[in-house]
């Protein structure tokens, strides 16, 4: 999918895809740290922190 399709959501310790159209998560990957996660989308990278941590998720292309 392209990132136009996609919503990055912080919740519960997780930064989860989901597919813009459906609400279907495309997928998810659970962070060290706290359940609080922020989340940013910088052109192709994708960035999370916690409160105990920042990390770049992965590129999102």
């Amino acid at each position: 999918m392209k990132i136009p399709e996609l919503v990055f959501v912080g919740i519960g310790g997780s930064v989860v895809a989901m597919n813009r159209a459906t609400g279907e998560k495309v997928w998810h990957t659970r962070l060290k740290g706290s359940d609080f996660v922020n989340v940013l989308l910088d052109r192709d990278q994708l960035y999370a922190t916690t409160r105990s941590l920042a990390m770049a998720v992965g590129k999102t292309r």
